[in-house]
Formats: structure tokens, C-alpha cells, sequence
């Protein structure tokens, strides 16, 4: 009967220290999010629609945006500097956009802006940014209302693998010299040492 008792106790701990860590972590999350939110710029593309034609013509946009801001990029040595290359190559910017819907034989219009977008949490490589509302350079075709694509302008991702992304060691620097130390390591670390807690919890209790 003691046994059961020190079993359920345990139990109601380890409960207890599962729900402490996602509470944590959320709180870390918000955290995270507010500092960095001002030390990075995405790039935000959204399509007209979600048919194949306007889908197509998304990529083709994005891929057009990426190669007219790589002959830019190394104007993007901090956030403020990556925002005002966008506006001093505005007209630039929006010809190529146009010129790639033109390719594929379309004549919708693309609008161009930085401002307030919300995103989800994403991962690039080790690192991940939480969910929450970031400047973007935000691309509108036509309508924008269909499935969007999404990469990050400054540290520079975009550049680097626009399908998948990953920040590269130089990208890392960036971040860690722009963020506090405890919000830099928490985008890097909190989700692997709480589940490796969470494990460890959960063999203890076996062991019991």
C-alpha cells in the first residue's frame, strides 16, 4: 500500500514537473519572440490563389525576389540597413516580381511592403524562431489570398537554401551578437534539455 502511495506521488510530480516545463517553455517562447522580433526582417510571399497556375507563379516571384536582393545583400549587415536596402531597390524589386508573373504569360499585379506579419513557429536547422508577429518584406500577387511562402531576409537565410533554410555559423554570430545570451541559447536548446528531462523523468519513474 505505501508502495502504490510513493508511486502516485511520483506520478503526480513528475505531472507536475511536465506541466512547470511546457509552461516554461511557452513563457520562453514569448520572451524569445519580443527580443528577436527586432532584430530580424522575413520575406513574406503570398500567392493570389492556391490553383497550380497562381501557386507556380509564387515561386517563380520568389525566386525573382531572391536574385535581385542577392545583388544586394551585403547593403544587409544589420536589420535597419537590410529594411532600407529593400526601400532604396523598392522599384527594382517590384519590376522583377512583375517581370516573372509576365514570364509565365500572366498580367495580375504584385504589391510590395514592409510591415507587421504574423508567422508559425519554424525551424531552421538548429535553430528555432517562435511564432508571433515579425516585419517582413511583404509580397501580395494579386488577391494574396492563397498558400503563402516564407524565408528570412536578415540574418541571411533566404540565401542559403530558400526550400529549406538553415543558419549558417556567420548567421549564428549574427544572432548572438543582436539577442541576449539566455534568449539566444533558448532558441537553440530548451527543446532538446526539456525533453531530455522529460525522458529522464519518465525512466526514473520505471525505476521506481
Amino acid at each position: 500500500m505505501q508502495s502504490r502511495i510513493k508511486r502516485w506521488l511520483f506520478a503526480g510530480i513528475l505531472f507536475a514537473g511536465i506541466v512547470m516545463t511546457g509552461c516554461r517553455i511557452r513563457q520562453m517562447n514569448a520572451e524569445a519572440q519580443s527580443e528577436i522580433s527586432g532584430n530580424v526582417l522575413r520575406l513574406h510571399v503570398r500567392a493570389n490563389s492556391n490553383t497550380s497556375k497562381d501557386q507556380m507563379i509564387k515561386l517563380n516571384v520568389r525566386d525573382a525576389l531572391i536574385c535581385k536582393m542577392s545583388e544586394f545583400r551585403n547593403e544587409m549587415t544589420d536589420v535597419s540597413l537590410a529594411k532600407q536596402a529593400v526601400r532604396d531597390h523598392m522599384d527594382e524589386l517590384c519590376g522583377a516580381a512583375q517581370a516573372a508573373v509576365s514570364d509565365l504569360h500572366e498580367n495580375g499585379h504584385v504589391n510590395i511592403e514592409i510591415g507587421k506579419a504574423w508567422f508559425p513557429e519554424k525551424s531552421y536547422g538548429d535553430v528555432i524562431l517562435p511564432s508571433g508577429n515579425y516585419e517582413a518584406v511583404i509580397v501580395n500577387i494579386g488577391s494574396g489570398n492563397g498558400k503563402n511562402w516564407w524565408c528570412v531576409l536578415f540574418p541571411q537565410l533566404c540565401f542559403t537554401d530558400p526550400e529549406h533554410g538553415y543558419v549558417s555559423d556567420e548567421g549564428k554570430e549574427t544572432l548572438q551578437s543582436e539577442l541576449s545570451d539566455e534568449t539566444y541559447e533558448s532558441l537553440i536548446d530548451h527543446r532538446v534539455e526539456a525533453k531530455l528531462k522529460i525522458v529522464q523523468w519518465i525512466k526514473e519513474l520505471r525505476d521506481f
